[in-house]
This record gives C-alpha cells, structure tokens and sequence, in this order.
C-alpha cells in the first residue's frame, strides 16, 4: 500500500476516535487528519521511535533515583506529543499516569507505571509494523 492508498483511507476515516480494536494503540488515521503529508506522518513515526524508548529508559532512570518531578517533566512531553499517534483511550491514560506522577502517592504510580510503559512499548511495534507495510 503505497502513500497515496493510505492519505486516501485516512481522509475518508470516520471522525470519531477512540473506537479501537482490541489492543490497537496507533491510530495512523488521526495523524494523517493533522500532518495531511504522508512524508511528514512517516517521518513523525520514525522520530517517535526514537525518542519513546529513549524517554521511558529516561523516566526509569529518574524514578529509580528518586527524581519524580524529572520524570514528570519528561512524561509531560510524552503525553504533549504522542497522543497525535495514539487512541483516544490511550492518550487519555497517558495524561491520566503524567498527572498520578506529580500529584499521587508514589506507589500507586508505581502500581500504574509498567502497564503504560508496556503499552508505549506495543504502540512502538505497531508504528515500526505500519512504517514496515509503507516500504516499497
């Protein structure tokens, strides 16, 4: 499926988001409703793995040392720019595990953290696995 198949598929995408299968965390419909340029959509993906698995390692770094205002600052930036790649429901956990950092007990964070960061992971393999079928 070249480019041109996928902005044609995308712009006629219905417009309520959210509606996810089961497990689908990249929503590459509402990327291409922003960026329009399937150039500037595929370039976004591959920046976003390279800084997701940067950043999360960055936010483990910090809570290990103790730094959780850090690794707020660091999960803010996630939350500020994944959620044009994302499901409704998972940008909406996003802000929701940004917020628990800052402001709730450590531990329920703690509790939280690992189910996110295993989702960050699997919206990485989804973004490589879409760039993969835009190949050739």
């Amino acid at each position: 499926m070249g480019p041109s198949t996928v902005k044609a598929t995308a712009s006629s995408a219905p417009k309520s988001r959210g509606r996810a299968s089961a497990g689908k965390l990249l929503d590459v419909d509402h990327a291409y409703s922003l960026l329009e340029k399937p150039e500037h959509v595929q370039h976004m993906l591959k920046l976003l793995l390279t800084t997701v698995p940067q950043d999360v390692a960055e936010v483990d770094r910090l809570l290990a040392a103790g730094e959780r205002e850090s690794a707020h600052r660091v999960l803010h930036q996630l939350k500020g720019f994944l959620p044009m790649f994302c499901t409704d429901a998972f940008g909406k956990e996003l802000q929701a595990i940004t917020k628990l950092c800052k402001e709730a007990d450590p531990s329920a964070f703690n509790d939280k953290f690992p189910a996110v960061r295993d989702k960050l992971d699997r919206l990485c393999t989804q973004a490589r696995e879409y760039l993969d079928t835009q190949r050739g």
